[in-house]
């Protein structure tokens, strides 16, 4: 399925971490006139039968890139990597593939290939399907785009990420503001200046709904300590502070999968019952509210919550 011409299309493969039954692992391709890019291939050959669904022809998939190791994001490329080699064997794959990682990943991919596929199919590796290790900071072309590979800092095993430039200086992430506006969505950059509260105290006076992430700390020290499953965490005060100040409804919103293309939406008002309260004491009482919300969600549905941050205080 080909996006609207201009514009770089995204399409979720799965959302789901290692464990997952409901739904498929995390990975996703990025698709723009037709040639396509897949981040990561899930923990196995489900990979095509989601591309499938979502009407991707795996033969139009030319360059892939596997952020780390981990089962759940690469054994699905085993099944890509055969299918390119049966392919290119039988002629029904034309022209060459690349596979992009770190040097761990490619090396475990060009081992288990050897190990595990035939040799009529490992005799294109190197060929015409290039097992390629990049390092932190390196730059290649992708979908006729400027992509940076960086190394994200993990502190289990080593994890890469990536950017990509789309023309005119803007990334991917700024781009979507450009999509999100047919829809009236405007995005807010957190900014060094803190002139984001200027334009969010603005939105909430004229009416506007914001939303903001309450559940992950992005440097700041205005944070209160909250239980989430019987741990101590820190959420940001911050949303909650101006929600107080500005004497506006607060409702905490939890969207969560429950079929193939089914979400069921989840509300809460973690302001109700805080009538009286000070400025600062309502924050913190909204903030503690909040995260028995959370808790209350992850009890229902403990494998659709992403916090890719040192979260729980204790271990």
């Amino acid at each position: 399925r080909k996006g609207r011409e201009g514009y770089m299309k995204l399409t979720m493969l799965g959302t789901g971490n290692a464990v997952v039954t409901a739904c498929y692992n995390t990975c996703f391709t990025l698709e723009e006139n037709g040639a396509f890019f897949l981040v990561d291939g899930g923990g196995g050959n489900t990979l095509l039968r989601r591309l499938e669904q979502a009407g991707i022809d795996w033969r139009t998939i030319r360059t892939i890139f596997v952020t780390h190791k981990h089962i759940d994001h690469i054994i699905g490329i085993l099944w890509m990597i055969r299918l390119i080699c049966q392919g290119m064997a039988r002629g029904e794959y034309d022209g060459e593939a690349v596979i992009y990682g770190h040097g761990e990943v490619i090396s475990l991919l060009r081992d288990m290939a050897g190990k595990l596929l035939q040799e009529k199919q490992t005799r294109f590796l190197g060929e015409k399907l290039h097992l390629v290790a990049v390092e932190d900071g390196e730059r290649r072309e992708i979908l006729g785009k400027t992509v940076t590979f960086f190394d994200i800092g993990s502190t289990k095993d080593r994890q890469f990420g990536f950017s990509m430039e789309l023309g005119e200086g803007k990334t991917l992430t700024e781009n979507r503001s450009r999509v999100l506006g047919v829809n009236n969505v405007r995005l807010v950059n957190i900014s060094e200046d803190m002139s984001h509260l200027v334009i969010l105290n603005n939105a909430l006076a004229d009416g506007e709904i914001v939303n903001i992430h309450g559940d992950r700390v992005f440097g700041s020290n205005r944070t209160v300590r909250c239980n989430i499953l019987e741990s101590e965490v820190e959420l940001p005060l911050g949303p909650f502070l101006l929600a107080s100040m500005r004497e506006v409804p607060v409702i905490s919103v939890f969207v969560m999968k429950v079929g193939l293309r089914r979400y069921r939406v989840y509300l809460f008002r973690p302001d109700e019952g805080l009538e009286g309260l000070g400025v600062r004491e309502k924050a913190e009482a909204m903030a503690r509210a909040y995260a028995i919300n959370i808790s209350v969600m992850l009890l229902i549905y403990p494998d659709q919550w992403f916090n890719f941050y040192e979260f729980w205080k204790n271990d």
